[in-house]
């Protein structure tokens, strides 16, 4: 049976492409904070944390509900997702080819949204505005009700209790399949997939999605505007691929490159080792790679720093 105290933040399943054995047990981790390498250690310990998604009902006891949730989108949805990602790029022989179609794109945007959403960086923002705007909101609540109903909820802390209000907010725009303001942003982006044919493999982190303006180079999703044409999203697949979702403008409204494949060799280095740069700039407590080189290279880095 399973530890639903221990909430893994990003699904393990994820990092089962990350994995540097046959079983896809074991990887390598660098915590940040610590500045140190993790070697061969196993994936149910990467990126976990206690009560993560867990709240305490008004008896005291625990509310499982967003993780049981979870836990059936990950069996039914991002294990497959992943699957396709990597049976579909690695069957094409020709770059040029179209590698999904528009039903691939929109289950990948629902996987990224997901793993955006459920992140600590976009968490802890949501807190700090929740902060800010729960209680303005409360208050017009107050003021527009006349028949004096919600204050007496409030009062019963059915409607101050934040933690409450920010899982709800997680399962309405993460577990319920409904159009949003973000799906749609998403959707109307171009996506790219970047296969990786160097040495150097491409590395992932407890906040995988990266957000990044080429413009400025700020990096982060509280640092970056979805909406600017100059934001473009990354997420690391498997140490050789890479999905890009660029708005239209900067694919000069070139529709042919949506869902198109395009390869990463040698000549391409430099921006392999830009995606993992910013992935070590966006994740939040720790790194994790296939290539236990790789990390002593950002660990050494880090101690010269």
């Amino acid at each position: 049976m399973s530890d639903k105290k221990r909430n893994h933040i990003i699904p393990k399943v994820y990092y089962k492409s990350f994995t540097c054995d046959s079983n896809q047990k074991l990887t390598n981790q660098y915590l940040i904070k610590d500045k140190t390498v993790q070697e061969l250690i196993s994936i149910k310990n990467v990126a976990v944390e206690k009560h993560y998604f867990l709240y305490r009902n008004y008896d005291g006891s625990y509310n499982t509900e967003i993780e049981d949730r979870l836990a059936k989108y990950e069996s039914n949805e991002i294990t497959s997702i992943i699957s396709r990602i990597r049976n579909k790029t690695s069957l094409l022989a020709l770059p040029e080819h179209i590698a999904f179609d528009d039903k691939d794109k929109d289950s990948i945007i629902n996987m990224i949204i997901n793993f955006q959403t459920r992140a600590k960086d976009f968490r802890e923002y949501s807190i700090k505005t929740t902060d800010t705007v729960l209680p303005e909101f409360l208050n017009e609540l107050v003021q527009s009700d006349k028949s004096n109903r919600i204050q007496k909820e409030i009062d019963n802390q059915i409607l101050r209790d934040k933690e409450r209000f920010l899982d709800e907010c997680i399962k309405r725009t993460v577990l319920e399949k409904q159009s949003s303001l973000q799906q749609y942003l998403f959707s109307s982006r171009y996506c790219l997939f970047f296969r990786n044919y160097t040495s150097l493999p491409f590395i992932t982190s407890d906040e995988p999605v990266i957000y990044v303006n080429i413009f400025n180079n700020q990096c982060g999703i509280t640092k970056t505007a979805l909406k600017d044409h100059f934001t473009v999203i990354y997420f690391p697949v498997t140490p050789h691929i890479i999905i890009g979702l660029y708005s239209a403008a900067l694919m000069n409204f070139r529709k042919e490159y949506d869902n198109r494949l395009f390869d990463l060799s040698n000549k391409d280095y430099k921006f392999i080792r830009y995606m993992n740069d910013l992935q070590m700039k966006t994740a939040h407590n720790c790194v994790i790679s296939n290539d236990i080189n790789v990390l002593r290279f950002y660990q050494d880095q880090q101690i010269i720093a």
